[in-house]
């Protein structure tokens, strides 16, 4: 006999009876973690957004009723009004066709009494074969009479129109020949001859026309409310497919309320909205979604918590147990590696030091001989020499000068980042510093055919400081910018400002790109190939005067264009001890 719990054939324990069915039940908890508030979600937000969408369909809805009954008194005023006037047309109409043209003295009288009827009308004329031959009043209009339309190109395209549909045709609003704006009624005449019974002919026409600005005053009257903008088109009475001639055209494009002003021919469209617009669907910024969508996210995160939460504590449990032991055998890890790389980080600082030291003495003691030694050949202490020699010393010494100057970089660099570097203090003349590095820089703008200039501002005068780092920062400087400027000029301007001492070293020479000013004063970055190789270099000298700068409680800033040249500016702070303050001075080289 076997115990229940056997054993399997490799020596494990096989799984409990109910192993199935417990793995079973964690995918299913995983399935509802990652699905049910989801879906909670997702339903409570589809409810929230569409129960606000429907009360902004409501609500536009209503306001667009509320415009469509609020404009409705101007829109049967404005149609009364232009029928009631161009209506008087029609009877002259009819007594012109009986009777033809009338006498000036009868058509006066008769012009006369439609007006005392309708102060709307402007003028009313009478043009057979299309040339107008009387007009009522005449005073204000002269220029009417004569007129031929065909002659006419702004009237003559709604006279035609007239001929052709032989009814009366609404032109305008037009620039009237008399001057002003007017809605013009253009009635055709056509009389018959007793000899030929049915046969008419065309024999000019009468012409009503409204004051447009009367017209729109006395209709507007009727009340358009302050917060509805409103406009119209349909100009010549071609209803939608006519011009915007009131109001802004854009209305039109912003889902206007629309509606129809019948004419006695054709309409014109009127369009009105909000005169803020209509309101906006933002479901975001609306108390009801805001909160249907805060308790649907509350909901679902209560049950995303409530599922979570004992899965996530048995999944701690696990995780807690095996991180802690793997944290202890990290730590010790860790520890025994910092310990390593601290030794060899202490050991290396070391050599550099011991590195330094030795090179300062064995780089900068030939070098000194070395030029110690071109010195007196070239000053003939030696004996004479011919050009070719004293055209090899000379090339001799700049070397040396210059192999110096990059150790002496390297080495102030390398002492500023293991901060070995300690400033002095005390009084010296920014005046003579600033003229110093002018004479040291001379020598080489000359040869590049390069003006110098100086200029010393009022309240320059005794600083306290360092002044070697001084001068060294403004001998990089100036350097940089000679080196740097093929042709033009270099300026140096220096001010004292609020206990400031601001120096300006500005040249027209090859200037930064915006994308190098990054790396401009970094070590050992240079921040063009092409230029490093026409100008020698190690790309430290900006690294180590900003470094100074800021060690003086100082900056050092740039601008620059590329092609046109550049502009540095180092400030450091003076301390007056009492020094001479001159007038300004320009002093050029």
């Amino acid at each position: 006999m076997f115990p229940s719990s056997a054993m399997n054939t490799e020596g494990r324990r096989s799984p409990p009876d109910g192993g199935a069915p417990a793995f079973s039940c964690q995918k299913w908890e995983s399935i509802l973690i990652a699905v049910l508030p989801v879906l909670i979600l997702a339903a409570g937000l589809t409810i929230s957004y569409r129960s606000e969408s429907a009360r902004h369909v409501s609500e536009t809805r209503r306001l667009r009723n509320d415009i469509n009954a609020a404009i409705e008194p101007f829109c049967s005023e404005l149609s009364r009004n232009v029928i009631a006037a161009l209506h008087h047309s029609e009877g002259l109409a009819a007594l012109v066709s009986l009777d033809g043209e009338p006498e000036p003295d009868r058509f006066r009288a008769f012009c006369g009494e439609l007006l005392r009827c309708n102060s709307m009308i402007r003028n009313i004329a009478l043009a057979p074969d299309n040339v107008v031959s009387q007009v009522y009043p005449l005073e204000g209009n002269e220029r009417v009479i004569g007129l031929r339309y065909r002659d006419n190109p702004e009237q003559w395209p709604g006279v035609k129109r007239m001929m052709e549909l032989k009814k009366m045709v609404v032109a305008g609003p037009v620039n009237l020949v008399q001057g002003g704006i007017g809605v013009i009624g253009r009635q055709p005449v056509y009389t018959r001859d007793p000899s030929e019974p049915g046969n008419e002919r065309y024999w000019g026409l009468v012409s009503t026309v409204i004051d447009f600005n009367r017209l729109m005053a006395v209709s507007t009257g009727a009340g358009i409310p302050a917060d509805i903008r409103v406009a119209l088109r349909g100009a010549d009475g071609l209803g939608a497919q006519g011009a915007v001639f009131w109001g802004d055209a854009r209305l039109f494009e912003r889902q206007p309320v629309l509606r129809e002003i019948r004419l006695p021919t054709g309409s014109w469209q009127i369009a009105a909205a909000p005169a803020g617009g209509w309101p906006l669907f933002r479901p975001m910024s609306s108390p009801r979604f805001l909160a249907g969508a805060a308790s649907s996210f509350a909901c679902s995160a209560l049950m995303l918590a409530l599922l979570s939460l004992s899965c996530a504590r048995r999944k701690a449990e696990n995780e807690l147990r095996k991180l802690n032991a793997e944290l202890e055998e990290r730590v010790a890890t860790r520890t025994a590696e910092l310990n390593r790389a601290m030794l060899k980080a202490q050991e290396a600082d070391r050599l550099k030091s011991v590195f330094l030291a030795t090179m300062s003495h064995e780089l900068r003691t030939p070098l000194n001989t070395i030029l110690g030694f071109t010195g007196v050949l070239l000053q003939g202490l030696a004996g004479p020499l011919n050009d070719e020699q004293r055209k090899q010393l000379a090339m001799a010494r700049d070397s040396a000068k210059h192999l110096l100057a990059l150790i002496n970089d390297i080495l102030d660099i390398s002492r500023i980042e293991a901060g070995q570097i300690e400033l002095s203090r005390e009084a010296f003349d920014m005046r003579g510093v600033l003229e110093s590095a002018m004479k040291s820089v001379a020598h080489e703008a000359q040869a590049k055919g390069i003006e110098l200039s100086l200029r010393i501002g009022q309240g320059v005068g005794r600083a306290v400081g360092d002044r070697r780092r001084v001068e060294q920062v403004l001998l990089n400087l100036l350097s940089n910018a000679v080196k740097f400027t093929d042709r033009g000029s270099v300026t140096v301007e220096c001010a004292a400002r609020e206990g400031w001492i601001e120096t300006a070293v500005r040249d027209t020479g090859i200037g930064i790109r915006a994308a190098d000013m990054d790396k401009l004063f970094k070590p050992f970055k240079q921040i063009d190939s092409g230029a490093n190789r026409r100008h020698e270099g190690t790309g430290l000298g900006l690294a180590i005067s900003k470094n100074l700068a800021e060690m003086m409680g100082g900056s050092i800033s740039v601008r620059s264009e590329w092609g046109k040249g550049s502009e540095f500016v180092f400030r450091f702070p003076q301390t007056a001890e009492g020094g001479e303050n001159g007038a300004d001075s320009d002093n050029r080289r």
